[in-house]
């Protein structure tokens, strides 16, 4: 059964040097990055909201006002291109408080 998506756009998240695009997915379990076929790391990457102990927003390149940063409770971070930024922080701490 899959679970219905809450939220999703386009996304790049940033793994290692490698800006990997993709497509964001919230669902009410998970933050999900699935990144696009033509890229070197095609891993998904899975994030438990019940994992996540803060995100907010930040800037890429220092100036661009695109970026996510999202912490996990072990101390991970993942740091995330975005459109409509404050959306996804909204609609991330509004699931999270459900859990």
């Amino acid at each position: 059964m899959t679970e219905e998506y809450e939220y999703e756009g386009k996304a790049n998240l940033f793994k290692g040097f490698e800006s990997t695009g993709g497509k964001l997915y919230l669902t009410k379990r998970a933050l999900i990055h699935r990144p696009h076929k033509g890229n070197f790391q095609r891993g998904e990457t899975i994030i438990a909201l019940k994992e996540i102990s803060d995100v907010t927003t930040r800037n890429t390149l220092l100036l661009v006002p695109n970026g996510l940063l999202v912490t996990s409770t072990d101390g991970e971070t993942y740091k995330l291109v975005v459109e409509k930024r404050e959306t996804w922080v909204e609609k991330i701490n509004l699931l999270r408080k459900q859990h």
